[in-house]
């Protein structure tokens, strides 16, 4: 362990290899992006499925009146 290059697992005597949690940070890294872009386009698209059918105007809100 003096190397520098492993670290000891606390839950046992396996060794973790810091190029494996180097990968994992990468990983989780590209899937958190992953879900920032889909909830962006989601969002877009919601909001423009609401624009259209007539929940995205002022009057749907606040002039319920049919006049």
């Amino acid at each position: 362990m003096g190397s520098g290059h492993c670290i000891w697992s606390t839950r046992g005597s396996k060794m973790v290899s810091w190029s494996v949690i180097a990968k994992i940070q990468e990983i989780w890294k590209m899937v958190r992006e992953f879900l920032a872009e889909f909830m962006s386009t989601y969002v877009m698209m919601v909001s423009g499925w609401a624009a259209r059918s007539g929940w995205g105007s002022a009057r749907a809100f606040h002039d319920p009146s049919p006049c």
